[in-house]
């Protein structure tokens, strides 16, 4: 997967786990 800039230092750089979701694609609002 490629990162954005920001992304990528904060998943190199951080001190903390890090995790990073990408946005769906579809633009249906899958709320409960």
């Amino acid at each position: 997967a490629i990162l954005g800039s920001v992304s990528d230092y904060c998943a190199h750089h951080a001190h903390c786990t890090v995790m990073i979701v990408k946005k769906p694609k579809n633009k249906e609002n899958h709320s409960n």
